[in-house]
């Protein structure tokens, strides 16, 4: 075993940092680590995420060439381009899945394994640059507890960016020794990233192209050695790969008009308030909504929490000043990173600077670079949440703090205590324990789900009453896309990013006029081969005045009377009902 003990003295500093990465991610979620498929961060985004990881796994498996035909929204196609692919996370997640055998484990997995590897792949990235064991592990820190950070944890596509720490290493690499192998790895990194959420790997073009500015100004010969067939060669199939994917979301911007209006980058977008807006992952939670009067703001005004944490707040604004003051004396990565990451934080400011809820008009508007970027670059136009580029900030910041303090502590004969109070600072501040629901088992599932995994895997269904996503009641189809892991028989009902604007205005017929002549003419032109009907629901949505026609009865006996349809079963309040032939 003297090979295992050369191994680990060798790379001690490494198998360290996996285990603290590792503590952290399992404290972060505790008890979540030993509740994979049973309990959740909430009832919301996380079961969109959950069908769509789901979904990948089961297309991959049955029939990859359809993997964007998903069997939601039928019968439009595309219909996964409607939201994050989440491919990289579904593969990661299939060992997990089968183990635990619930459909919820590959989002907790995702969301724990994430959580590791950002800190860990982002220490390797900073002690790459700084060699400095101490500065590495603050780095990777900061980000894994950073309140905003874990915010995105009902948005797994943001806070799953492992891929980009090791796209970048090894991309540095390649600059300085020229193998095209490096290179080669960082491009895989980025097709990973790439095929989990396009957001993110828009963040590592933005620095590859900072970066390489930098180095031009820095030796013109460089960037000519970069460039040969070999090179040319790699980012042209990293093209290829890249459209593949991009091409479904292609021909939904075109078929549907799907890009994202601008007003929503402006309303999604951060404001310089929110800095201050904690999520509840902080302990100064209580203390920062009252210094930012938070309670004066209606819920429709939409504060973010885009407060990135005390010690990572004050210690980025110190690095900041620092580096512009010095920005000449400073090298080629601290000017990399600080120009990245200020460009992430003016990005996540949206179109238009906002201050106190109201954007800017006196005495004129504050155009920001994002409305630039929104007219001219490919793909910008399909981005909703402007406040999202945070995220490249936070990253970038962590990065250069791991860069800047070894020059300021190196006349500190004890800088490890410097580390250790700030390490201490970050992780005590995180409000501990996460809070975590309940999610129904798979067994458990209504009857009607693994009824319909009976039928013919060509069947089409529509479940009554459909909801549109800003219907009363819309959760509904969150819930009921989480059931669909059971067997992923196409349905006409839908909830996702995007949905189409006649499939918006079919729903909101069919909710309104159900079970009238008309609306059963539209779902059998449709092609639907059964209807499933929720009584229980229909008599909620008739106490509170959604559904003006009738309760769940009038709804049951319409359909019980009518000679065009065949009732085929029930369990407990669903009926399911076919058309007579």
């Amino acid at each position: 075993m003297s090979w295992l003990k050369e191994f680990i003295q060798k790379h001690s500093k490494v198998i360290i940092a996996v285990a603290i990465f590792l503590l952290s991610a399992i404290y972060i979620t505790y008890p979540l680590i030993f509740n994979l498929g049973k309990l959740t961060t909430g009832y919301g985004d996380q079961y969109l995420e959950a069908w769509i990881m789901n979904w990948v796994i089961h297309s991959l498996f049955t029939d990859p060439l359809s993997l964007f035909n998903a069997n939601i929204y039928f019968p439009y196609i595309n219909s996964l381009a409607y939201s994050e692919t989440f491919i990289t996370s579904a593969v990661f997640s299939i060992i997990p899945l089968w183990l635990i055998n619930q459909p919820i484990a590959v989002v907790n997995f995702t969301f724990i394994s994430s959580i590791f590897m950002v800190g860990f792949f982002t220490f390797l990235l900073s002690f790459y640059l700084t060699k400095n064991f101490w500065a590495a592990i603050v780095s990777g820190l900061l980000i894994i507890f950073s309140p905003a950070f874990l915010d995105k944890k009902t948005h797994l596509q943001m806070l799953s960016i492992q891929w980009i720490p090791l796209s970048i290493l090894f991309f540095i690499i390649f600059t300085k020794n020229f193998k095209v192998r490096f290179l080669f790895l960082s491009l895989v990194f980025f097709v990973l990233q790439f095929y989990n959420s396009f957001l993110p790997a828009y963040f590592l073009l933005f620095f590859f192209c900072i970066y390489l500015l930098f180095l031009y100004f820095k030796d013109r010969k460089i960037i000519k050695k970069l460039i040969n067939r070999k090179t040319a060669l790699l980012i042209f199939s990293v093209l290829i790969l890249c459209f593949i994917i991009a091409k479904p979301y292609l021909d939904v911007n075109k078929e549907y008009e799907a890009q994202r209006d601008i007003r929503d980058s402006i309303h999604f977008a951060l404001q310089p308030e929110d800095l201050i807006y904690p999520s509840e992952h902080t302990i100064l939670e209580p203390l920062l909504l009252n210094i930012s009067n938070a309670q004066k703001y209606s819920r429709t005004d939409e504060l973010k929490p885009g407060y990135i944490g005390l010690v990572f707040s004050l210690v980025s604004i110190f690095v900041i000043f620092y580096c512009i003051k010095r920005f000449q004396k400073i090298g080629i990565f601290e000017k990399s990173f600080l120009t990245t990451g200020i460009l992430g934080i003016i990005l996540s400011l949206g179109p238009a600077l906002h201050l106190a809820r109201q954007t800017i008009h006196s005495p004129f508007p504050v155009i920001l670079p994002y409305a630039l970027f929104y007219y001219i670059i490919p793909g910008f136009n399909g981005f909703r949440n402007s406040a999202r580029w945070e995220m490249l900030f936070i990253f970038c910041m962590a990065i250069l703090i791991a860069l800047i303090l070894p020059l300021i502590l190196k006349n500190f004969k004890k800088s490890w205590v410097i580390y250790l109070i700030l390490i201490v600072g970050i992780v005590a501040e995180y409000n501990f324990p996460m809070r975590f629901y309940p999610v129904l088992a798979k067994n458990n599932f209504p009857s009607v789900y693994g009824w319909m995994n009976t039928t013919s895997k060509d069947s089409k269904f529509i479940i009554m009453p459909i909801y549109n996503w800003n219907s009363p009641n819309s959760y509904i189809e969150l819930e009921r896309e989480y059931f669909y892991t059971k067997s992923f028989r196409k349905v006409v009902n839908g909830y996702s990013g995007f949905s189409p604007k006649k499939w918006q205005e079919d729903v909101l017929f069919l909710f309104k006029n159900f079970p009238s002549d008309e609306s059963l003419a539209k779902i059998k032109g449709m092609g639907v081969n059964f209807i499933v009907v929720n009584r229980d629901e229909y008599n909620a949505l008739s106490k509170n005045k959604h559904y003006l026609l009738g309760d769940g009865d009038y709804v049951i006996r319409r359909l019980n009377n009518n000679p065009n349809l065949l009732f085929f079963e029930n369990f407990g309040q669903t009926f399911i009902y076919s058309f007579v032939k």
